[in-house]
């Protein structure tokens, strides 16, 4: 005789992109379960919140259905086992390389090269004003940067959700102007250039620049 199945309603507690886990916790329960969803394998497991850790302590039951609470509505439904309407939770990890990937897939269209945050820093510390500084360069990369506009690049569809894809130009103390590129899963009518807009947008780590004598075109 099978067992009966069981809907357990989460939401997202934490990310550990180092241990490959999302942690969960339940919702409207007052005393808290927590379980974790691995993210390299989907698969599910009870935790050991000892200490705080969370560790993976054994799978759970293929009976068991996690319904995925955001913002007071359900985002997947999800678990160890088969079910009706399986939507399997979509980390912020996995989220992001399909993103960038969709986000490369455009540029390439275009015929429009991007570089790594490394070939960006290269780029910048190659300055002449870098010879002058005498910090960490880390510091100097993000030395009075000045944001100047901010523009959608294009739309498109990640896991379920409108994204839009947007340009962030910046100027360097040097003089260099580049720009980053980010996603907003949260599309908004209008973006800003406040600290408080630009924390919620996601960094592609991807960037073109203002090279010496003229600029690139988009």
């Amino acid at each position: 005789m099978k067992n009966s199945t069981k809907k357990i309603k989460v939401k997202l507690y934490e990310s550990d992109a180092g241990f490959c886990r999302d942690t969960f916790v339940t919702v409207g329960d007052k005393k808290k379960m927590y379980f974790n969803r691995c993210t390299e394998h989907g698969l599910w497991y009870h935790t050991d919140p000892h200490g705080g850790y969370f560790e993976h302590s054994h799978l759970v039951a293929g009976n068991i259905i996690f319904e995925i609470m955001e913002n007071n509505r359900a985002v997947a439904l999800d678990g160890n086992g088969e079910m009706s309407g399986k939507k399997p939770f979509i980390s912020e990890r996995e989220r992001n390389s399909e993103a960038r990937k969709l986000f490369l897939d455009h540029m390439a269209a275009k015929g429009i090269d991007t570089y790594s945050y490394e070939e960006m820093k290269q780029m910048l510390i190659s300055q002449p004003a870098y010879g002058e500084y005498s910090g960490y360069e880390e510091n100097w990369i993000h030395h009075n940067l000045v944001p100047v506009s901010i523009t959608k690049v294009v739309t498109a569809d990640v896991y379920g959700k409108t994204s839009d894809f947007l340009s962030v130009e910046f100027v360097h103390s040097c003089g260099v102007a580049y720009i980053s590129y980010h996603v907003a899963f949260n599309p908004k009518k209008e973006y800003s250039l406040t600290f408080e807009s630009r924390c919620e947008l996601h960094p592609l780590l991807r960037y073109t620049w203002e090279p010496i004598g003229g600029k690139e075109e988009f």
